[in-house]
């Protein structure tokens, strides 16, 4: 399922997968350690509304890491219209 990550002021910065069904926030990894773990974790409100998804189809993808502690989320670099992992 696909989400629109949504920052502080409701602006589409990113666009979710494997998002969460019920939920609507999620928390956001900005690096990981060596050992996996998730470092610089925010949470953010994630909408499905139709006008925010087709507004992130041209955001940063943001995509679920399964740690030791859970599943968290992090954006992925694209280059040539490809997501690079």
């Amino acid at each position: 399922m696909k989400a629109a990550l949504l920052d502080k002021a409701g602006k589409v910065i990113g666009e979710v997968f494997d998002a969460p069904e019920k939920e609507n926030e999620i928390e956001v990894a900005g690096a990981f350690t060596s050992e996996g773990d998730a470092v610089n974790v925010k949470t953010h409100k994630i909408s499905r509304s139709k006008k925010n998804l087709e507004k992130a189809v041209y955001e940063q993808p943001v995509s679920k890491v399964e740690t030791k502690h859970g599943p968290v989320w992090t954006f992925h670099c694209v280059e040539n219209n490809t997501v690079l992992y």
